[in-house]
């Protein structure tokens, strides 16, 4: 056995679907953003992963605590939740 640490596992994605009582629910992990434009690609990500589904068929939990947010991350999150509005 050598005495090298284990590499260290790779964070899991700020956009990725989990699970919750058998249904499942694309997660915006934002917390924890000290700089508003670091939330952007999560939002582009998202944008991505919601257009490959059908239409109004995606649920999203949206984790925001301890977070900076400007006038462009708030309306970008905005425009998140109207590009997934059911109909």
């Amino acid at each position: 056995m050598s005495g090298a640490p284990a590499p260290a596992s790779a964070p899991e994605p700020r956009c990725r679907f989990i699970e919750h009582q058998g249904k499942q629910i694309l997660f915006h992990d934002l917390s924890n953003i000290t700089n508003p434009s670091d939330g952007f690609p999560v939002i582009a990500q998202s944008k991505a992963i919601i257009a490959r589904q059908p239409r109004a068929s995606v649920l999203t939990l949206t984790h925001v605590a301890n977070s900076r947010f400007n006038k462009e991350l708030v309306e970008g999150l905005t425009d998140l939740a109207k590009h997934n509005k059911p109909t």
